[in-house]
């Protein structure tokens, strides 16, 4: 598991992922304002969550930060219904299961 593979899941979101390994905790960022968003997820390693989850927080992280910033939030545009196509999922499935098998697992 990767910063750029979590954050190609979630760029949907105006989110990305930061922290470095090993430090115990990973943070969500709002790219448009630079806020931090939502609370920390207390993992050392990304590979400690399946992509799936880091999506479930990332989401997570979008709502709090929207509570807490409302007038940040547009209008206009559902980011929670927001659903990835099927090309999408595909991709993100094959690549899970390509890295599950080369880890020998």
């Amino acid at each position: 598991m990767t910063k750029s593979r979590i954050n190609r899941a979630i760029k949907h979101l105006d989110l990305e992922i930061c922290g470095e390994r090993g430090e115990g905790s990973f943070y969500f960022r709002h790219i448009p304002t630079g806020a931090k968003a939502g609370k920390s997820v207390m993992v050392c390693y990304l590979n400690q969550q399946i992509l799936g989850r880091w999506i479930d927080d990332a989401t997570a992280a979008k709502e709090a930060f929207f509570r807490e910033y409302p007038e940040e939030r547009p209008a206009d545009h559902d980011w929670a219904t927001h659903e990835l196509t099927y090309e999408e999922e595909e991709q993100l499935r094959h690549e899970e299961q390509r890295r599950y098998e080369e880890r020998g697992n």
